[in-house]
């Protein structure tokens, strides 16, 4: 199934996705600018919007262990080898030894 062009994609500004995603739109603006947000466009000087296929994307990259242990999704960053089954700090007291 192919993804759908740009033009037929739902977009985010950054206002409403500040909203769904529960921060505020200045943490947002940190995160573009650092480079850790969902991937955007720059549709002109000062306008902003995110593809809602992107912010997806990201979300899904985002998946991590809960704080129980219980394994959601491990992913490796662009570059990095993916992480070997639990990390140091989820071991369980009985494998630390």
């Amino acid at each position: 199934m192919m993804a759908p062009s740009l033009m037929e994609q739902r977009w985010f500004t950054p206002r409403t996705l500040a909203e769904e995603l529960g921060v505020s739109v200045r943490t947002l603006d940190d995160w573009r600018l650092s480079g850790r947000g969902p991937r955007y466009f720059k549709v002109s000087y000062r306008t902003v919007k995110y593809p809602a296929e992107d912010v997806e994307t990201w979300l899904q990259s985002h998946r991590r262990w809960t704080s129980g242990g219980r394994y959601i999704e491990r992913r490796a960053f662009p570059g990095q080898e993916a992480p070997p089954g639990r990390c140091k700090r989820h071991r369980i007291k009985s494998e630390r030894g």
